[in-house]
């Protein structure tokens, strides 16, 4: 992964913010086909919780035991609930040519293999590599596990885990548990244990397709370019980056069928157009993926100037001195609809975000911007394919 500043990597978006929409609903895909390749999401440790409560010890009503439960941050618990998956998830299949339901297989690390011997036909052992599931309630290598009740009490992260151990003297108060100890032990324990993951996913429709996606987890201090100590760089102490290192189908492969339809509207160079967009932006590439847009937008304007230049009342002269928004309002004004309504209160700011995007945005904030001005040019280019279709279907009634 590239280095970055402290402040450049606090600004990453974060992992509970992909997994989880504004309704609280899980959306783990996100993962897959919206996060793009090389670029990282942010997962905070450091936001420790725990609960207090009794509990009645035998015999029954006689005692009660005050119990602490310590949890890992929500950003952790998110990681863990992607990695360990079981329910089934939407997907584009790039070989269906459609959203299918896709099955998760097991999460696996694919540095940690095993070796186990078997036997041929004839009885000779041979050796076999296999892989393994991820880890699960392993504490960080190199943990001190010994018991001892007059000892600080400590919380020890537990691989795959949301609720952490605990270890010494747990008769303290809520105030005597250690957090930035506890985020620590979940920074070691998820770099040890899930610094490389492989999620692979099979459709339901037929096992020969599936969608592989490869990450890394990097400590945030190992990828930041400035060690020197200041308040941006002790919280990344308490900080980890997952990243995105690979996929099967690409982003763009699972993209691509859903741009099809376009091809009714769009010349051939517009939907190479279109392609390159989908696969610079698939590629972790943000200003280029916007430059591609930029041309598609461009050139809708320019076939509703080539069509409305045809028109008796139409005034080159006056065309030609306006600026660029003020050109689609003279084209609708000659009954060439443009743009949608669903896009009227933003149909100002198209353009403006599309060149902002080109020559000002860093990478990041085009990439960030990139969905939402997609979506606008899919919509002006389903307009268009509605309005084709009415007329050819007057067309056809015309013609009985």
């Amino acid at each position: 992964m590239r280095h970055y500043s402290a402040k450049k990597i606090l600004e990453l978006p974060r992992l509970s913010h992909l997994l989880y929409d504004a309704q609280d609903n899980f959306t783990p895909e996100k993962l897959i086909t919206d996060l793009g390749l090389y670029e990282g999401v942010l997962i905070d440790t450091s936001n420790i919780s725990w609960k207090t409560s009794f509990r009645h010890s035998p015999p029954l009503g006689k005692d009660l035991t005050i119990v602490t439960n310590v949890y890992v941050s929500e950003e952790v618990k998110a990681l863990h609930r992607f990695l360990f998956l079981k329910e089934n998830i939407m997907l584009p299949c790039a070989e269906c040519k459609r959203v299918q339901v896709f099955s998760p297989m097991i999460t696996i690390n694919p540095q940690q293999l095993d070796t186990i011997t078997l036997k041929d036909n004839y009885e000779v052992p041979y050796n076999k590599t296999v892989i393994v599931p991820i880890d699960q309630g392993m504490y960080p290598a190199g943990t001190s596990t010994t018991r001892n009740i007059f000892d600080p009490l400590r919380a020890l992260y537990c691989s795959g885990k949301d609720e952490m151990d605990l270890i010494g003297n747990q008769q303290v108060n809520e105030e005597d548990i250690d957090t930035n100890q506890a985020a620590l032990s979940c920074v070691e324990g998820i770099s040890q244990y899930f610094s490389e993951l492989r999620r692979d996913f099979v459709c339901s429709l037929d096992k020969s397709h599936h969608v592989t996606a490869y990450y890394i987890i990097h400590k945030a201090t190992a990828v930041c370019k400035d060690k020197r100590e200041s308040d941006e760089y002790e919280k990344l102490k308490y900080c980890l980056v997952l990243e995105k290192v690979g996929q099967e189908p690409s982003m763009a492969d699972l993209q691509m069928f859903d741009i099809e339809k376009y091809n009714k509207v769009l010349s051939s160079d517009s939907f190479r157009d279109f392609s390159m967009a989908l696969g610079l932006h698939a590629s972790g590439v943000g200003c280029g993926s916007l430059l591609y847009l930029r041309r598609i937008y461009e050139t809708l304007i320019k076939n509703a100037q080539d069509k409305c230049s045809k028109l008796p009342e139409w005034d080159e002269e006056e065309y030609n001195k306006r600026r660029f928004n003020e050109k689609i309002e003279y084209l609708e004004s000659l009954g060439e609809k443009i743009i949608p309504d669903d896009l009227s209160g933003v149909k100002d700011k198209i353009y403006g975000w599309l060149s902002k995007g080109v020559h000002e945005l860093s990478e990041q904030a085009s990439k960030e911007l990139f969905p939402s001005l997609k979506y606008s040019i899919e919509l002006i280019l389903d307009e268009q394919i509605a309005q084709k279709e009415k007329e050819d279907k007057l067309k056809e009634l015309k013609k009985r």
